[in-house]
């Protein structure tokens, strides 16, 4: 009896299904539009003075801090081959607070350091936070091209870009 009742629903869905399957319409989604056209981005070209650069009144203040990508090639030399690595960046991470009293505050790694810095004979770095995350000390400069950006750096790779708050 099972076989017969099994027999006949596959009879019914091949006669009934397919003339169903035939019935359901395609969905096509709405092609979406934009409002207004995206704002064109223009980044300015023109290096900032060097004593733009090396004001220090400039890096005073609170810095929301982000992670940057990087590039790198891994080298084979025992098979002739390089590999080129990318890690995606712009994780945020916590504020760092340069005083104007020569000191700061800055929590990165799970750590909370507060300590001093001083300025430096660099152009580039005018300022380096002392024994700071890591035990390094770590250069902070400004972006050469007037943006509102500090580079942090520990000497090796650029770790962090900065905004003010």
């Amino acid at each position: 009896m099972r076989i017969f009742f099994s027999l006949i629903s596959i009879i019914l869905f091949c006669f009934i299904g397919i003339n169903s399957f035939s019935q359901i319409e395609v969905y096509k989604a709405k092609t979406l539009t934009l409002d207004k056209p995206a704002k064109e981005v223009k980044l300015n070209k023109t290096k900032i003075s060097d004593s733009a650069l090396t004001s220090l009144s400039f890096f005073v203040g609170r810095w929301k801090c982000g992670v940057n990508g990087a590039v790198y090639e891994i080298k084979d030399i025992n098979n002739d081959l390089s590999k080129l690595k990318t890690s995606a960046g712009s994780a945020k991470t916590k504020p760092l607070y340069i005083f104007n009293d020569g000191t700061y505050y800055w929590e990165s790694y799970g750590e909370k350091k507060k300590g001093k810095w001083e300025k430096t004979k660099r152009k580039d770095y005018p300022i380096v936070l002392l024994n700071a995350i890591e035990k390094k000390d770590w250069l902070i400069g400004r972006d050469p091209y007037g943006a509102n950006i500090i580079n942090i750096w520990d000497g090796v790779y650029y770790s962090y870009t900065a905004t003010p708050f």
